[in-house]
Formats: C-alpha cells, structure tokens, sequence
C-alpha cells in the first residue's frame, strides 16, 4: 500500500505537502523553513539534483533497517541518472521521477516512524510511558514529549540537592513522596527549611532509622520504595479551576472582610497551588511564563495523591517544641504528621489534655473582642464569611477547650514562621485530612 501511495504522487506530478515533508502537525509549531537545506534533505535533493546531497539522504535514511534496502536500491538508480550517461534530458527526466519516489519515501517514513526529540547530552531517562501509548501513526502529542524540568525533578537523585531560583530537584521530589505517606512537609517549594527537616525526621523515626537531619541514601531509597514514581505530572486546567469568583484585593482589616460575601481564593494561581499542595514560587518556577487563568492550559503540577491511611486515629499531639500535629493509632504508631503554627508568646496555645468537640467545613468565623484579640480598631462582634482565605481557612477542629481549636489557614507558606491566636494553624489541605480522620471525644494533648 506504501509503494501504491508513492507512484501515485509520482504521476499526480506534485510535491509532497508539508506535513509529508516533515511529518508534523499543527500544533507542534513552525516549520522548518522551505529553502533551509541543511535541515531538509530532502528538499536540498530536489532543487539541487545533485549526486553529493541525494549520497547524503542514502546515508541519512539507511539508518533505518527497515528501509535501507529499498532507499539503497533508488539511490543508485538516482546516481546513474545524474548526468553520468549520454542523452541527458531523457536522463533528468527519469532522475526527477526517481528524485520524486526518494522524497516520498522520505515523507513516509518520517509518518510512520513519528518524531522524537534528540536528549540532550547526559539527560536523564524519560518516565515510563503511559498506560496507553499513542499509536505507532497518530501525530505526536505535547505530552509525548516530557520538559527538561519534568525529567529532571522525575529522577533527581539524593545529591541533586543543587538548582536554580534556589529550588532543589531531589527535595522537590523528597517533600512530594513525604505528603504521600502523610508525612507532611506543609508547602511543597523545594527549599531545605524547619518543615521539610521535621518531616523527615518523624518519617525515620517512624521507619526505624537514623535521624540524620537531611537527606541521606537510606531515607531516600525508603522513600523510594514506599511512594517512588514519578513526582511531577502534566495537566490540563478545566473551566472550574480557573473559573472564579477571585478576590484578588482581600483587605486585612475584619470589619472589611465582614462586608464580603465569601472569601474565595485570591487567583488562580493560590487555587491551583492549593489543588496540588504547592507554594505559588514553585508553580511559576515550574511553569514560566504560562497563562494559569486559561482553560485548556498544560501545566508542571506536583504528583501528590496520599496513600490510604491503614488504622484508626485514637490521639492527637500537639508538639509545641517541634511545631507538629501528630496522630497515633492505638499501638501508639504515626498515622499522620503536619507541620503547624501553635500559639504565639503573647497568645500562647493551651496545655493539658482536650478533646474534639465537633468539625465545622468551609466555617464562618465570627470575631469577638473580649474574648479573643483586638484587630485593628474593630471593638465589635463581627462575622466574617467562609472561604479558603477565612482567618480560620477551610475547615475548623473544635476542642472542648472554648474559642481553641485546630484549623486550616489563608496563607500556608507561613506556616510554623508567623504565630497565632493562641490556636493551631495548618495548611487547608493537612487540617482537611485530619478532619475526616477524627470523631467527637478523641484526645488532643499538648506537649510543651
């Protein structure tokens, strides 16, 4: 059928189109240019008719064992007709017919075998392919094609610590695998800081080894085989990840926020870095330059879907000392560990031990003066209405101690680096999760 098609184009006495000569679409950008001969061969041959470039694609094209037979075959026959022998315009034109099979074959082989980028020198190896693979005709897709940073961060090894804008491939890669086995570094941004130390250590105490206080080659083979794979993953963002409504201009002062309807997030930026578990630095290192406001967009996100939790929380504790909210199955073994803001020397948090009261999601925060704090000059009750950016964030943990409680928070980056009311703030998603792991009357103690 291949051969059929080629003589037809031969006597249809036309070019091969552009997507015949390069085997691409649309959307996989410009063209080459049309007298750029270097790059194409094929189109070089054609206007030059020359014996030294139609040697050239032989050898470009011979490479090929499927085809290194037939192109050998048509370029000796294209080399007798150069020129070589008596009767030279009957020649040229015989050589034009066979110039045209050559360019054809070239055409159909660059569509059947498909394009794939050259890696550059030293890469590392591209990710598995997908479950299921773009047939062996379809045009490559953008996704066939995984970006340098993709690759890099994908297999970062332990001493990968290095990186620019201050972002390090192997911890971006150590914080994904941590938040799946529910060892939270809080805020992916691939920065070596307190979270991301805590995290690690209560994942080798957990695991039986040594604390090291950083990344080392058991911590990181552990990891590996517990939530290896690939960390970061493309997608495609729908209408409802950049639909708003957005609040780009949230005022700080209470009695501005109580004339608000909600307080939803501020762009799309906070909703997706939140979506994926990750600072709003790293989303735009990973991603420069790209529209996030635009359905349909492919970006770089974190791959951090958490493993089943296997047991049933009994306790909580709060560890002052270590700004952490650890939570213990009955054989007193880890379950889920969150960094956290806990209290402030002027509003420090309770000690002693509490228990869960109830749990409120998307809560309403309702301020009171005399019982809590000043803020600004507002002296009034005031009742400021749900949302991710609510002071209280997403979701709020109620204990039996009266107006303490552990919660989420309108700005997760900040946390265990700024104080709070006396409560415990956690990132929306961590306080999420533990939400739907504690019932009425399990235990909260505080550990100073």
């Amino acid at each position: 059928m291949l051969l059929a098609a080629v003589t037809q184009k031969v006597r249809q006495h036309r070019e091969p189109s552009e997507s015949d000569r390069f085997g691409r679409s649309e959307s996989e950008g410009p063209r080459p240019p049309r007298d750029t001969r270097e790059q194409c061969p094929a189109i070089a041959l054609h206007v030059i008719g020359g014996s030294t470039v139609a040697l050239k694609l032989q050898d470009k094209l011979s490479r090929s064992h499927v085809w290194a037979p037939v192109i050998s075959m048509t370029f000796r026959l294209c080399r007798v007709n150069f020129g070589h022998e008596p009767n030279r315009g009957w020649r040229m034109k015989k050589a034009a017919r066979l110039n045209a099979i050559g360019i054809a074959l070239l055409a159909s082989l660059t569509v059947a075998g498909g394009q794939t980028a050259a890696p550059a020198p030293d890469a590392p190896p591209s990710p598995a392919l997908p479950a299921n693979p773009t047939p062996a005709l379809a045009a490559p897709t953008a996704t066939s094609i995984p970006s340098p940073t993709m690759d890099i961060i994908n297999s970062a090894k332990v001493t990968d610590t290095g990186g620019s804008d201050g972002v390090s491939p192997a911890i971006v890669r150590a914080e994904v695998m941590l938040d799946r086995v529910h060892a939270s570094p809080g805020v992916i941004d691939g920065r070596d800081g307190e979270n991301f130390v805590h995290a690690l250590e209560i994942y080798e105490k957990a695991k039986g080894l040594k604390v090291t206080k950083g990344l080392d080659d058991k911590v990181w083979s552990s990891l590996l085989a517990e939530s290896g794979g690939p960390v970061l993953m493309e997608y495609v963002l729908t209408d409802q990840d950049v639909e708003g409504p957005f609040f780009p201009n949230l005022p700080k002062d209470y009695g501005e926020l109580a004339k608000l309807k909600a307080m939803g997030y501020r762009n799309p930026s906070q909703k997706i870095g939140a979506m994926f578990h990750m600072g709003e630095d790293l989303l735009a290192t990973l991603n420069p330059g790209v529209d996030l406001s635009m359905a349909g967009t492919k970006i770089l996100v974190a791959e951090v879907k958490r493993q089943p939790i296997h047991g049933t929380l009994k306790t909580i504790v709060v560890d002052k000392k270590k700004s952490q909210v650890l939570g213990y199955d009955r054989e007193d073994h880890v379950l889920v560990a969150y960094p956290a803001t806990i209290g402030s020397r002027e509003l420090p948090s309770p000690s002693g031990t509490y228990k869960v009261k109830g749990v409120a999601y998307n809560p309403i925060y309702y301020y009171d003066p005399d019982k809590n704090f000043v803020q600004g000059d507002n002296n009034e009750k005031l009742r400021l209405p749900p949302g991710p950016n609510n002071p209280v964030g997403s979701v709020y943990i109620a204990l039996t101690k009266p107006t303490y409680g552990l919660h989420g928070t309108p700005d997760p980056s900040k946390i265990d680096k700024n104080a709070s009311h006396g409560c415990v703030r956690m990132t929306n998603w961590d306080a999420n999760e533990l939400a739907h792991l504690v019932k009425r009357g399990i235990v909260v103690r505080f550990k100073s």
